[in-house]
């Protein structure tokens, strides 16, 4: 099974690192391929790339760093591969999913005009998949408080 998971660095990947590890448990033993997609906008991209080199492209050295931190930890139950680019949303995506099983991602949590002005990249990928999408919720507030709280030592 191959699923392309659309990801950004933020407290919605973690989520859906966190589903997937959920998901993939009692799958283990399949043949699963995860590929994480990381799409950053050229004019968002972080300060830190590769060294200068015509031969290279500019990937984010720093946000494949997050990416490993945050979905590293499925590496004992699939095989994974990242993929790091500037293109343009929707158009990566489908070139990405064209191979994919399953479509997984986040979705943020927006008001509805929010969602009427700034658009939703969930919904555009929703009307251009030709696999199932699965989409993660953003975690609540409360929720992360709640969870980065409890990691925190009583003696401290």
């Amino acid at each position: 099974m191959k699923i392309l998971v659309v990801a950004d660095i933020s407290p919605t990947a973690i989520a859906v690192m966190e589903y997937l590890k959920t998901l993939l448990t009692p799958m283990k033993d399949a043949a699963i391929e995860l590929t994480v997609l990381h799409i950053t906008e050229p004019e968002l991209a972080y300060s830190e790339t590769h060294p200068d080199s015509d031969a290279l492209p500019l990937v984010p050295v720093t946000s494949l760093q997050e990416l490993h931190h945050i979905f590293d930890s499925l590496n004992q139950l699939c095989e994974i591969n990242y993929v790091t680019t500037d293109g343009k949303f929707a158009e990566t995506v489908s070139k990405q999913s064209e191979r994919a099983d399953l479509i997984v991602m986040g979705r943020r949590r927006r008001s509805r005009l929010e969602e009427m002005l700034l658009g939703s990249h969930s919904q555009l990928i929703l009307h251009q998949a030709n696999c199932p999408l699965l989409l993660v919720p953003e975690p609540k507030p409360e929720d992360l408080a709640r969870k980065f709280l409890g990691a925190i030592p009583a003696s401290v």
